[in-house]
């Protein structure tokens, strides 16, 4: 639960991956709640979220921005570990993402993901070991159009698909998703890296992209 008053400036991270555990019964619950107050700027970009064996989580993400502030909020899945070979063995992944202006809502994302079904089917069909990121930007200085827009379409290739998409008002979210972590890491730094400029900010570096 995070806020960041007036004029403040927060970038939130984590310092390794989160992993969802095997679950013998019942299932994992993450609740974030994050506001921004006029003038204030939020980054929010945790490592990212493993889907590991037989594990099920659901994930509850509030946003309340407001029409002077800004949000930078990355999310970063992947459906297993790689390394021990258990793509989409997870039981199930629900993700419910929530981005609100004065109550009214500007972006909503509500999914669930189960191997069992054609849930994943798109990931899948892409690449044989995937792994997605979502940006989602807001802020009053995209009024009109992203202006790195074609420099992140540029970024697609054999092994990463893209797309900036504009949401209500001053907000664009950019999805992508890769056939690998390495080729991920690198599109959400160089992803990053853009937003910021437009956004007219200086990037922290995590120093692990």
């Amino acid at each position: 639960d995070v806020t960041v008053e007036k004029g403040g400036s927060l970038v939130l991270t984590t310092p390794g991956a989160t992993r969802a555990h095997v679950m013998r019964s019942g299932l994992a619950k993450v609740r974030q709640r994050f506001v921004v107050e006029d003038g204030g700027f939020l980054e929010f970009a945790p490592e990212v979220l493993i889907l590991q064996r037989d594990s099920r989580l659901v994930q509850d993400t509030h946003v309340e921005v407001t029409p002077q502030g800004e949000l930078l909020y990355l999310e970063f899945i992947a459906p297993g570990r790689v390394a021990r070979g258990e793509i989409f063995q997870f039981e199930e992944f629900t993700n419910r993402f929530l981005v609100t202006s004065q109550g009214k809502p500007f972006a909503r994302e509500y999914y669930s993901l189960r191997p069992d079904d054609s849930s994943v089917g798109p990931w899948k069909n892409a690449f044989p070991e995937p792994v997605y990121a979502a940006f989602y930007c807001f802020s009053p200085k995209l009024t009109n159009e992203l202006p790195c827009r074609e420099n992140l379409h540029e970024l697609a290739s054999d092994d990463l698909l893209i797309g900036a998409t504009r949401l209500h008002r001053n907000g664009w979210t950019v999805k992508l998703l890769a056939a690998d972590l390495i080729t991920l890491r690198k599109a959400i730094s160089t992803t990053r890296s853009h937003l910021y400029a437009t956004l007219n900010r200086t990037a922290p570096s995590f120093r692990r992209y």
